[in-house]
């Protein structure tokens, strides 16, 4: 007998992928390397992905749980950073336009961002919530009011005994492959009794390891303040620490290794020449150094209170909060103080926060709706045409007077 048949093995793997199996299995395509097979008629086909632009999510609309805050509201945290009153204080003593007041400022600026150990979100205000503080003994008093909701932005004016401090603060979220990053922009100016006007910005800060929970915070970028009668700046560059080293410091139980400073002082177009470098760390020190090899502390942080609990507040921070008997009928009722779920939230009762929470913020959409141009509109602050810290053209919210006055009286419109 002759060999029989050769069998077909390439036409039954065709038949074997591309039939029954491929009925079985919803497989549409051949073996490897050949081309699918037409989707099957009156099978809807999937609608295409939505361009990049579209497919961003608005993290200023989200509502985050009350779990993830800290019992202080974004008002609050802008009037936090006076804790460092004194350094202007001393700043106002040294003489005008000098080299000395610049650094002294800058100090201060850097101040600004020292709550950048803490993760915990801060709760969002209402529109036109306001908040005050008093303090006799620094000599201060200021005022914060929200007068913006997307991107949200809260005004400031601060004045102490020879100074006045008056900011814009727009923030702005970007979500990357690296974490979270939140841009502040806007305008900040401080001015002394003797006509000497200094500005500075803010730079970015980054929240890193969101997957894995273990939060950290990080600033990264340019930073300058300028003293705008000379134009002298001081220029430095926040440098963020390497994730490796600071997750395993934070491990060991260390304290939270942050952006380090690094800078110069650079004088302006006809001034002489002033040699000094600048560094430290936002949450640690930041010290001037001259080529002599003299040095001055420009800013040391304070350490986070006994009694601020697990958000690491100093003992400034702890007096923010709160709301004491003689002081609810002193302030305006826009005041974050009186919030019904912050108190809860500080309390310890979570789920009673939350539904505190929601239910104010369904009250600020209804009053949206019923009224949008009233609704949108600060009572302390109004808009001014200015320039911001580069100089480009920006409206930013100046104190428009009254409400010491009515505070004083008792009276609020």
């Amino acid at each position: 007998m002759g060999p029989g048949p050769v069998p077909d093995w390439q036409g039954r793997w065709t038949r074997f992928w591309g039939g029954e199996r491929a009925r079985s299995r919803g497989r549409v395509g051949g073996p490897r390397g050949r081309r699918p097979r037409a989707r099957a008629r009156g099978h809807p086909r999937r609608h295409p992905l939505p361009p990049s632009s579209q497919a961003s999510i608005d993290l200023h609309s989200i509502s985050v749980p009350a779990h993830f805050n800290e019992p202080l509201t974004e008002a609050q945290r802008h009037v936090e950073i006076f804790e460092h009153s004194a350094l202007l204080d001393a700043a106002a003593l040294l003489p005008p336009r000098s080299p000395a007041r610049l650094l002294a400022v800058f100090g201060f600026a850097v101040s600004v961002v020292s709550t950048v150990r803490r993760t915990s979100k801060p709760f969002k205000d209402v529109m036109g919530g306001t908040v005050d503080l008093i303090a006799p003994d620094r000599r201060v008093r200021v005022l914060a009011e929200k007068v913006a909701h997307k991107p949200p932005a809260v005004a400031v004016i601060a004045q102490g005994a020879a100074w006045t401090f008056e900011a814009h603060d727009e923030l702005h979220v970007e979500v990357t492959f690296s974490g979270i990053k939140l841009a502040p922009t806007g305008s900040l100016r401080l001015t002394f009794a003797d006509g000497g006007e200094y500005r500075w910005n803010t730079p970015a800060f980054y929240v890193r390891d969101v997957m894995s929970g273990k939060l950290r915070l990080a600033h990264r970028g340019a930073f300058f303040a300028k003293c705008m009668a000379t134009g002298d700046e001081v220029r430095a560059t926040a440098v963020e620490a390497p994730g490796k080293a600071a997750r395993a410091q934070a491990a060991a139980g260390g304290p939270p290794l942050m952006s380090e400073l690094r800078g110069a002082y650079v004088a302006g177009p006809g001034r002489p020449p002033h040699e000094a470098t600048v560094s430290g760390r936002f949450h640690g020190a930041c010290v001037a150094t001259t080529p002599d090899g003299a040095s001055t502390t420009l800013y040391t942080a304070f350490p986070a209170h006994e009694g601020g609990g697990r958000w690491q507040f100093s003992a400034w921070a702890t007096r923010l909060g709160g709301a004491p008997p003689g002081l609810v009928a002193r302030v305006p009722p826009t005041d974050a103080r009186l919030r019904a779920d912050v108190a809860l939230f500080e309390l310890g009762c979570y789920g009673a926060a939350d539904k505190e929470k929601a239910a104010l913020e369904a009250a600020q959409r209804s009053a949206r709706a019923a009224a949008p141009a009233a609704w949108a509109t600060p009572q302390w602050f109004k808009p001014v045409p200015g320039t911001d810290v580069w100089g480009r053209p920006y409206t930013r919210w100046v104190y428009a007077g009254g409400y010491w006055e009515a505070r004083a009286a008792g009276a609020w419109p």
